[in-house]
This record gives C-alpha cells, sequence and structure tokens, in this order.
C-alpha cells in the first residue's frame, strides 16, 4: 500500500508493508510466551492496514476469532475465508436479522442485543462485555446475574467469553487498574 503526502514541496512516497511471515511468527511467539490463545483485532479497516490484505495474510493461521467492530467488516472478512468472526462492536437489534451468522460470535452489551439473538432461533454464542469503567459501552457488574438470567431463557444462546475494556491502562493510577480487573475477575468467578 503507498500514500503521497506533501512534504517540503516535495512528493514523498509514505509506504507500509504487510508480511504474512510477519504477523504469524509475532501471533504465535505472543501464544507461546501467554500460553494464550491470540485473536487478532482487525476493525477499523485493520486499523488503516487493509482488511483484505492483513485477513489474506492471517487466513493460514491459527485463531480461534477474527475480532471486528460491525457486520460489514464481517461481511469482507466472509468473503476471504471462514474462520469463526467476533462482531464487537454495539449494533441496533434489528441488524442482526441482516447477518449470516454462521460462524460468527457477538459481543453483547445490552439486553436488547441478547433479545434480539434470541429472537433469531440459531444457534449463536454471544460474548458478555463487562463495563469496569471504561462508561462507553457494556454490563454493569450488578447486574450480571439478571443478564445471565436473559441468556438462559433462550437455548440457543451459548456464552462464548466475557470481555471488558480497561479505560486509561497507560495511566500513572494503577489503583484504578487494579480495581478494574478485581471487578472483572469477580464477574468471570460467577
Amino acid at each position: 500500500m503507498y500514500g503521497l503526502r506533501r512534504h517540503n514541496s516535495l512528493d514523498v512516497y509514505n509506504r507500509i508493508e504487510i508480511s504474512k511471515n510477519a504477523l504469524l511468527h509475532n501471533a504465535g511467539y505472543f501464544r507461546r510466551i501467554s500460553g494464550l490463545e491470540v485473536m487478532p483485532v482487525i476493525k477499523s479497516n485493520a486499523y488503516g492496514h487493509g482488511i483484505t490484505i492483513v485477513v489474506e495474510a492471517l487466513k493460514s493461521g491459527h485463531f480461534p476469532l477474527l475480532a471486528v467492530d460491525g457486520y460489514f467488516e464481517a461481511g469482507k472478512i466472509r468473503r476471504i475465508t471462514d474462520k469463526p468472526i467476533l462482531v464487537m462492536g454495539m449494533l441496533k437489534p434489528g441488524d442482526y436479522k441482516k447477518i449470516k451468522t454462521k460462524n460468527i460470535e457477538f459481543v453483547v452489551h445490552d439486553k436488547e442485543g441478547i433479545k434480539a439473538i434470541g429472537a433469531l432461533g440459531k444457534n449463536i454464542k454471544v460474548h458478555l462485555d463487562i463495563n469496569t469503567g471504561m462508561n462507553r459501552y457494556g454490563i454493569n457488574p450488578a447486574e450480571l446475574d439478571d443478564y445471565l438470567d436473559l441468556i438462559s431463557r433462550y437455548p440457543k444462546i451459548r456464552l462464548g467469553g466475557v470481555m471488558t475494556h480497561l479505560a486509561d491502562p497507560d495511566s500513572n493510577n494503577e489503583k484504578h487498574i487494579v480495581q478494574a480487573v478485581r471487578d472483572f475477575d469477580r464477574c468471570v468467578g460467577k
């Protein structure tokens, strides 16, 4: 991929190279040192690197899920690979009907999302987004039991995971991050 920008009256080319070998090597490295699976997050056009190029590079690797923000990105990925996809962004309840849900999982941020997925009557995995202080999306930890109860009312919905988004993890206020992690761990322990 190439970009062109003006610099001191000269045309300067910026170049970004996507290396399949480097991407797969780095994913393998993080898998080895963490002992955990790696889920590439390729939302926002692979953070500006080109979703098609990045997915082509990743499709031969071992990943439990490829994560995107919305269903338009999921559609782009589906044209390239049949790897499982996690849609992390918040969808309107009516949007779930527009998606071919085969091999697609959803992060749910509210009860309306769970109800909309349940109404599809399809086997679908959901991931709960727990609000530990980011305060943009997510479930209040005090309401977790209500959400788990709602999911249990739909026999075809399965809980695939639980996630959070730490607010300001680079802050010098370590106390805030430690509390957020404790809140999240408490929810996962349920």
